[in-house]
């Protein structure tokens, strides 16, 4: 058995099978050029099979796999945290007929081509079983380009990315970044140096920023399932949005969710636990600039904040250096716990940076284990009331239909009208 560490992924060989598993970043996020700076051998996938897993980001997913069917894999399996390993080359023809549900493909001037991956309506991953859509999704088309843009697991950009290798046609392939640079995409695979930022084409910039609305409150309040539910229904609306995690020390993943709601909560925090971070202020000003590059691009990103510092007394709900967070902010959402006075205590919180002015609704959490429900009215300006039953364990078309009624108004106000779009 050989073995070869690079900072970013660590490559095993045994006999016919290669195995490449991604690191952690200490910081969260990898810089793109360690795709040139620091290359795995990826030629040496010819006529093996190869599994790839870890923490690693799509654009690193997207890049081995293609690297790997490129150099004559025998076979591509990617590892799915709720679902196990995923085969994600060679596919079989999918059954039946008509268009991939997760994905949509759209012709770009200059022979480019993208391919957008989509979220279920109700925000949970995709049934892997599905993998085998991605068989033609060139079709008939000979791009010079292809950009993966949306937002997807890692066996969606990998087996995308798997059938755009297979072509043999060296296709320069981009992953769009939004969060990182909203006018470019890093080069994953094809004639230019992988790990480079490419412009992205003009039909791929958006115009009129958006509005960032953030959910702070204490942990276990239920901030993150209520930024889930507000996601929703934002889509519902059809206004164009992204929810973020803004906890980049412990970052609440789509996965973990699922497995909460799946009854695989200890399963899931084995996995979860070893990704977790110390925060510092680097991370915090990536945090900032994150938010500030989504808004560029969409109608309305959903925050799901960080819940501060609570092993110090008294609990630091904005400890010094996360108020750069805030600060990029639109609008806040200030979630408390019903019979306690942590509501009071995050607008005391946001009113010492002079944030309070930003606060479009004050919510008391109740009852989580109970069917949702939302009783909310606008008094002076503010939207208030009590939210029941936020709980991961709820599925989310329960979570969506309890609480419709009483939030959406509140995102209505938000969100511009279908029909104005997002203009230039």
């Amino acid at each position: 058995m050989s073995e070869r560490v690079q900072e970013w992924a660590a490559w095993s060989e045994e006999g016919d099978r290669v195995r490449i598993a991604f690191t952690p970043h200490p910081k969260r996020y990898w810089p793109t050029t360690v795709l040139s700076d620091q290359p795995l051998p990826l030629a040496r996938c010819a006529g093996r099979a190869v599994r790839v897993e870890g923490a690693g980001a799509m654009w690193m997913y997207a890049h081995v796999v293609m690297g790997a069917v490129a150099a004559g894999a025998v076979s591509v399996e990617v590892f799915q945290p709720q679902a196990g390993w995923v085969r994600i080359y060679p596919l079989d023809q999918p059954p039946g007929g008509g268009p991939c549900p997760w994905y949509r493909v759209r012709a770009l001037s200059g022979a480019g081509l993208e391919v957008e991956l989509l979220r279920r309506e109700d925000d949970q991953d995709w049934d892997p079983a599905l993998v085998s859509g991605a068989v033609g999704v060139l079709g008939e088309a000979s791009p010079w380009a292809v950009y993966l843009t949306g937002r997807g697991a890692n066996w969606m950009y990998g087996a995308v990315a798997a059938q755009v290798a297979a072509r043999g046609e060296g296709i320069l392939t981009a992953c769009f970044l939004p969060r990182v640079h909203p006018s470019q995409a890093v080069i994953v695979h094809g004639r230019e140096e992988a790990g480079l930022l490419f412009p992205l084409p003009p039909a791929l910039v958006q115009g009129r920023p958006g509005l960032v609305l953030g959910v702070v409150g204490d942990p276990g309040s239920g901030k993150s399932v209520l930024a889930k539910v507000l996601n929703r229904l934002r889509s519902e609306t059809g206004a164009d949005g992204w929810v973020m995690d803004c906890d980049a020390a412990s970052p609440t993943q789509n996965w973990f969710v699922q497995m909460c709601q799946q009854g695989q909560m200890a399963e899931g925090r084995a996995i979860r636990e070893p990704q977790k971070r110390h925060w510092d202020h680097a991370m915090e000003l990536q945090v900032a600039q994150q938010l500030a590059n989504l808004r560029l691009r969409h109608d309305l990103v959903i925050a799901d904040l960080p819940g501060g510092r609570f092993t110090v007394q008294p609990p630091l709900r904005i400890p010094p250096g996360r108020e750069v967070i805030m600060f990029a902010v639109d609008r806040f959402i200030v979630l408390g716990r019903y019979g306690e006075e942590t509501a009071a205590a995050w607008e005391a919180e946001l009113a010492k940076w002079d944030l309070a002015d930003r606060i479009i609704a004050v919510l008391q959490s109740r009852d989580p284990g109970a069917p949702p429900r939302a009783e909310v009215v606008k008094e002076g300006g503010r939207y208030v009331g009590a939210v029941t039953g936020l709980d991961r364990a709820q599925s989310p078309q329960a979570l969506a239909d309890g609480l419709r009624l009483g939030l959406l108004p509140l995102i209505k106000e938000l969100v511009p009208a279908r029909d104005e779009g997002r203009g230039g």
